[in-house]
């Protein structure tokens, strides 16, 4: 199946595969569904400012909507049909059967949540594709300005203005075609996430991830009664498969552990009480709120 999920998703992503940065990641089970699977790939042209993503669910909860939540905004949707499979596209500039990708992808926690708002298959996309010495780029071009990764000093040299922000994804040069459309804009401040009508630039000059709109309120991430749930991170992150729906020998058991991180998973209070988690109050899990254990 995984070598099927990543074949289909190749060609539905398109040719950029071919030119740009692909990344391909299989999702890992909590342990609400331990038999949930679903991969995502993500596609990157080389200059940075055009970006898709893909996430594929497979033996999820047959009919059923699930929400997809990047870094803890809720960008999107997944539904699965009669055999609980499904999949959703994004992009940034979407199409038909495509859903707004508002933000860059990498070094985001990646999260498919059931209708509960409790996290079903989760994982982390790495940002090793990221060069840390690049910024985005605002270049002259015929309709405007373009954006491209670039350092600074590539950046000058062409003629461009370097932007105070390390993507394209969301455009953070307001002069470019469609940059002073309004749009509505997610942002993260103390915890919760808050909608605003803003242009493509401003939202990106807030680290903000672009949505269409602000009504109703795309971003809250949770339902009522999640709560933010710190775990042992004793389990490999679910790759085993066992999830956290097993017997939950590792938690709370008092062994001595290599590791000492906690995970965050967005759980109900008896759920997260049930796997011996620590409850925290609603809110995002990136970034990871949960301290080290002892």
């Amino acid at each position: 199946m995984a070598a099927g999920v990543v074949i289909a998703g190749i060609g539905l992503l398109g040719i950029e595969a071919q030119a740009g940065i692909l990344i391909k990641r299989p999702l890992q089970p909590t342990g609400v569904d331990a038999d949930a699977r679903g991969h995502t790939i993500v596609v990157i042209n080389h200059n940075g400012g055009r970006g898709r993503l893909m996430v594929r669910g497979a033996n999820l909860a047959p009919a059923s909507t699930f929400s997809i939540v990047l870094g803890g905004i809720r960008i999107g949707r997944l539904v699965t049909g009669v055999r609980g499979n499904g999949h959703a596209r994004f992009s940034t500039r979407p199409g038909r059967r495509e859903q707004t990708l508002g933000t860059d992808p990498r070094g985001k926690h990646l999260e498919i949540a059931d209708d509960q708002g409790e996290d079903v298959l989760d994982d982390d996309i790495p940002d090793d594709s990221v060069q840390p010495d690049e910024k985005a780029c605002c270049l002259p071009d015929d309709g405007g300005e373009e954006c491209e990764d670039r350092t600074a000093d590539d950046c000058q040299a062409e003629g461009g203005k370097v932007a105070d922000v390390s993507s394209c994804m969301p455009n953070p040069c307001a002069t470019a075609p469609g940059g002073d459309e309004e749009v509505g804009c997610c942002i993260v401040r103390n915890d919760e996430v808050e909608c605003e009508q803003t242009t493509i630039g401003e939202c990106a000059a807030e680290s903000g991830t672009k949505v269409d709109s602000c009504n109703p309120n795309p971003c809250a991430p949770s339902s009522p009664g999640v709560v933010r749930c710190c775990l042992p991170d004793d389990q490999g992150g679910g790759g085993s498969g066992s999830g956290r729906g097993g017997s939950g020998s590792g938690s709370g058991s008092g062994e001595t552990e290599t590791e000492n991180e906690m995970e965050c998973e967005q759980l109900t209070a008896d759920h997260c009480m049930a796997l011996h988690g620590t409850s925290m109050d609603a809110g995002s899990c990136d970034p990871n709120p949960c301290p080290a254990s002892p």
